[in-house]
């Protein structure tokens, strides 16, 4: 019952990207984000209505990771991921490189080198059809992607001004650079897809 509820909280599949639940300019912040989405209907309008993430978009950073307190899963998702998914070592983040001209990346748990490893490719939606970066487990992590079907979509909220990040480099690379707030949905086969979503949101955080 807990999860036929939490995929009726996905909401409905928009045929075109719908209007966002914020007004104006984007948000800025993944709290941002989360403020103008207060159910997680709200957050997966938001994620289908945000445009594509691209390798570009990506490459080279580190993200900061936020898991979405929405739907009436979360807890449980929250429990897989800060306590099952690098036993005993919160989620904190994803980060992007590539590698002989594949896109790969892995998580990033607090206070650990341990990784769960995947590869990043832009494809269709398995909830909407329409174009998201793909992160596929699958063939990179034996339980996780090969036992779990563990797959996640990443699209993009806001992504930073034209020159930002050369800007960022000339003024000395203080800070993190300047990178796209992402949305994600996170998802497994083996719990029922992506109807059954976890929502989260990236932000840059550092370089890779």
């Amino acid at each position: 019952a807990a999860t036929a509820a939490n995929c009726a909280q996905t909401g409905p599949v928009y045929p075109t990207p719908p209007e966002p639940p914020w007004h104006g300019k984007a948000p800025a912040t993944a709290r941002e984000v989360l403020a103008a989405c207060p159910s997680k209907r709200d957050l997966i309008r938001a994620w289908q209505g945000a445009g594509p993430a691209r390798a570009g978009d990506v490459a080279g950073l580190a993200f900061r990771g936020r898991l979405a307190r929405r739907g009436c899963l979360w807890p449980v998702s929250g429990f897989i991921t800060h306590a099952l998914f690098c036993p005993l070592r919160p989620w904190t983040g994803k980060a992007f490189r590539v590698e002989g001209g594949v896109l790969r990346g892995h998580n990033i748990f607090a206070g650990t080198r341990a990784r769960r490893r995947f590869q990043a490719e832009e494809g269709p939606s398995a909830l909407d059809g329409r174009p998201a970066l793909v992160l596929r487990y699958r063939g990179h992590d034996m339980v996780w992607g090969d036992v779990l079907g563990m797959r996640d979509e990443l699209r993009v909220v806001r992504r930073p001004a034209p020159g930002a990040r050369a800007l960022w480099c000339l003024k000395g690379a203080r800070g993190p650079p300047p990178g796209p707030v992402l949305v994600g949905l996170g998802a497994m086969a083996a719990t029922g897809g992506v109807r059954n979503c976890a929502p989260f949101l990236l932000e840059p955080a550092g370089r890779a």
